[in-house]
């Protein structure tokens, strides 16, 4: 067996090398955090410097790599692997949960919207679904004209219906969900 001794090109960078390249070049500063601002979310740092909490993120590094830090000048820090995984998955749980909420807001104010209109149109008064009892009972107590409160009360029935995709409530099984 003959073993092959590669060496690297003139002007090309060793492992050491890059990784010494890599730190020198590094923009970023590690803070040493005092205390967290319970009120704001921010922090303040031992140097008094107060910091949002939207712009900076809390790590946590062995003490002996800050010692490292501290006395020789910049190092690689490595990021967990299955830390950034999971803050990954929970960022992307977060961002499908934030659409979906988005999204059933939307479809209620449509919903809402639908509602109004169809009141409005037979009653001629802008009032939610949930005032129309108490228009109704204001209506009866005044003795007023209570028959289109009571045809707007039914067309929100009918359409509640549609919704649920049922011709009349005698349709729905208890078991059944929406």
């Amino acid at each position: 067996m003959s073993s092959t001794n590669k060496k690297n090109p003139a002007g090309a960078t060793n492992a050491n090398e890059a990784i010494e390249q890599s730190a020198k070049g590094s923009k970023s500063k590690a803070y040493l955090l005092r205390k967290v601002n319970h009120t704001s979310g921010d922090y303040e740092t031992w140097s008094g410097e107060h910091i949002s909490s939207d712009k900076y993120m809390t790590v946590l590094l062995p003490k002996d790599a800050v010692a490292d830090m501290w006395h020789e000048g910049p190092q690689l820090v490595q990021v967990n692997a299955a830390c950034a995984s999971a803050m990954s998955a929970e960022a992307r749980r977060r961002k499908q949960a934030e659409a979906e909420e988005e999204n059933r807001r939307r479809e209620h104010a449509a919903r809402d919207r639908e509602e109004l209109l169809l009141i409005k149109d037979i009653t001629g008064l802008e009032v939610s679904r949930d005032d129309l009892i108490a228009v109704l009972a204001a209506h009866i107590r005044n003795g007023d004209d209570y028959g289109p409160i009571i045809k707007a009360m039914e067309a929100i029935d009918a359409l509640d219906l549609q919704r649920a995709g049922l011709t009349s409530w005698s349709d729905f099984d208890e078991e059944d969900e929406f």
